[in-house]
């Protein structure tokens, strides 16, 4: 392959070759210039709710799907898998089946992977600070009827590219916060069923979509003093050379 590299660079790093169930990939590792625009509205912060029937919920109300990718593959996999079994082990057959499976899965991430980038990077370009809640995914997951769903979501995934996008900071809240119990209007705390999907608070009256709720709640908890903060990539290497600096000094 003879391609010019599409970016204005001052230093290759490291270049990358690669395959991926029979695909070949090579990747640069370059440095290039920060010419990322602001907006009018960078300062703000939003909070985002993460869930399951709702891949997220945003604070501003914007609403981002859950693409049900795992669903929509589901027959396939299970075909492959089934077809996989009553194959010879280490058989010409059995090899390519195993490569088979090994495209839908490439293809499946390959999908994931592209809509969680493009809502990404969809509101850290609206949006200088990022509010989520610190979830435990690792015990979420043993839940084995929503381990599919969780894993389908990708909450890891979700977090770490806002951790690397968002242009001055992310911050999050204990995973033990109430966000979905405490009332965004006057603060008030209930406790209802995880079904109910309105919140209607029993003191002023609030009725609301609940994960609206628990984003708006997670965005007020973060920009308060309360809130931890994690770094963004530009924050942490102009912390790193400061550090540099001084031990020359």
């Amino acid at each position: 392959m003879r391609e010019a590299i599409r970016f204005e660079y001052t230093k290759i790093y490291r270049i990358t070759v690669s395959n991926r169930a029979g695909r070949w990939f090579v990747s640069f590792s370059l440095e290039i210039a920060d010419d990322r625009k602001l907006c009018e509205n960078q300062a703000t912060a939003i909070g985002i709710d993460i869930g399951i029937s709702k891949s997220a919920t945003c604070s501003d109300g914007t609403i981002i799907a859950s693409p049900r990718i795992s669903n929509t593959y589901a027959v396939r996999l299970r075909k492959l898998n089934k077809e996989l079994s009553r194959r010879t082990k280490g058989g010409k057959n059995w090899w390519k089946t195993v490569r088979k499976l090994q495209r839908l899965h490439a293809k499946i991430a390959d999908i994931r992977s592209d809509y969680i980038h493009k809502k990404t990077s969809s509101i850290s370009c609206k949006y200088g600070i990022i509010c989520l809640e610190d979830l435990n995914v690792k015990g979420m997951v043993c839940n084995h009827k929503l381990v599919r769903h969780i894993l389908d979501v990708s909450f890891g995934e979700i977090r770490r590219q806002f951790e690397y996008k968002a242009f001055n900071e992310v911050r999050y809240v204990s995973r033990f916060f109430p966000s979905s119990k405490k009332c965004s209007g006057c603060g008030h705390e209930q406790d209802h069923l995880l079904s109910d999907r309105r919140f209607i608070c029993v003191r002023c009256g609030l009725d609301i979509d609940r994960d609206l709720n628990a984003a708006i709640n997670i965005r007020t908890f973060a920009v308060s003093s309360t809130g931890s903060k994690k770094p963004t990539v530009k924050t942490a290497l102009a912390l790193s050379q400061d550090k540099v600096k001084q031990s020359l000094e």
